[in-house]
């Protein structure tokens, strides 16, 4: 099988240049060679991704600074490199700067020297790409442990976060919210703060709009703040949770991802209580549209489409040994002494499942009870 040789763009005005860079790269890497600045943006984006560009610094129709610029906006994981010849200071610090440059280089350029850049750069690209992967796996794996966590400690509150993490990453996607996985695992994390307080595990189901549930509901949203809030990378997270709590308005103090996460929560949730409470998908969402403002309106209209997980499917009893992976909870399961396992509207996982079966050797499992198949 035929390595594949590192991608790399290179940007000049002048057609000679560019032809003798392709022919002196050819031998290691995988070349592609653009005399305008707007049209080496397009193929940034259209025939990407590239491991390396790079760029002479002075074009008619955009300096190679203000190039790599909108590059580093566009496609930030390629490393960027500015190959010139020009020699002011100005030229170099507005490259750095602007441009967030991998190295500057002077015009005329070895061979050996050029390619020995490359090679660094990529694998700068190379480390970069590895500490992120690393990074964004501890990530979630710390997400998973604290859903366990929550799934041990409050099973009908865990039930409620899986219902509304589904409608939120479908709101998600239709609104094409970024960072999608911020999102994604503030709906996740949205009750964590449940584990410090499991004792008011049911104080979602407390009237709607009274005193007593907007206090408790608060209080969860500061706990789980403080929760998560030291964690790196889930700082904006944190604060997506602890601005989620009913009658929170949007703040023009709260940066723009905030709000936005704080008003999915809000909006998401409402509908997903509405549900709980037995109502069907139109009715929730027309009574979470009564309490919706400005944003929160924009976002509901994104589940006009929405069908839960189950959603369709008919629902039937089973003893334990039929339970698979993929089913939906359909009611509590409890154990024989009355203690609630698993919350309706739980997806039927690995672990879950084996918890039940666990559970089933010991305290004992209620059988049968009531699943529906994941649609």
């Amino acid at each position: 099988m035929t390595e594949l040789r590192p991608r790399v763009l290179c940007v000049d005005d002048e057609p000679a240049v560019v032809e003798g860079l392709e022919r002196v790269l050819l031998d290691e890497f995988d070349v592609r060679g653009e005399t305008t600045p707007e049209v080496a943006l397009g193929l940034l984006s259209k025939e990407g991704p590239f491991d390396v560009v790079v760029s002479d610094m002075r074009m008619p129709q955009m300096n190679g600074a203000a190039f790599l610029a909108a590059a580093a906006v566009q496609v930030p994981d390629t490393i960027r490199i500015l190959l010139t010849g020009q020699a002011d200071v100005d030229s170099a610090i507005a490259a750095v700067n602007d441009g967030r440059v991998f190295r500057f280089l002077r015009k005329p350029c070895k061979r050996s020297e050029l390619v020995g850049v490359l090679h660094a750069a990529v694998r700068q690209r190379e480390l970069v790409l590895s500490e992120r992967k690393l990074l964004e796996d501890t990530l979630h794996g710390a997400v998973r442990a604290l859903m366990d966590v929550l799934e041990l400690v409050a099973p009908q509150v865990f039930a409620r976060s899986a219902g509304l993490t589904h409608a939120a990453k479908h709101v998600i996607a239709r609104r094409k919210l970024e960072p999608q996985w911020a999102f994604e695992i503030a709906a996740m994390l949205c009750d964590v703060g449940f584990v410090t307080m499991p004792e008011l595990a049911m104080a979602p189901n407390l009237p709607r709009g009274s005193t007593a549930r907007a206090k408790v509901l608060g209080e969860v949203a500061e706990a789980g703040h403080k929760i998560l809030a030291h964690i790196p990378r889930l700082e904006r997270v944190a604060e997506m949770i602890r601005h989620q709590a009913d009658g929170v308005l949007q703040r023009s103090d709260l940066a723009e991802d905030v709000a936005m996460g704080a008003a999915l929560l809000r909006i998401v949730r409402r509908v997903e209580e509405g549900c709980h409470e037995g109502l069907g998908l139109a009715e929730a969402r027309a009574l979470a549209r009564g309490s919706a403002h400005g944003v929160e309106t924009w976002l509901l209209d994104a589940l006009s489409d929405y069908s839960p997980p189950g959603f369709g499917s008919e629902p039937r009893r089973i003893m334990l040994d039929e339970l698979q992976i993929g089913m939906v909870i359909e009611e509590d399961v409890f154990t024989t002494t009355g203690a609630v396992l698993v919350g309706k509207g739980t997806d039927v996982t690995m672990v879950l499942r084996e918890r039940l079966f666990r559970f089933s050797d010991g305290l004992g499992v209620r059988q049968p009870f009531t699943i529906r198949c994941a649609s």
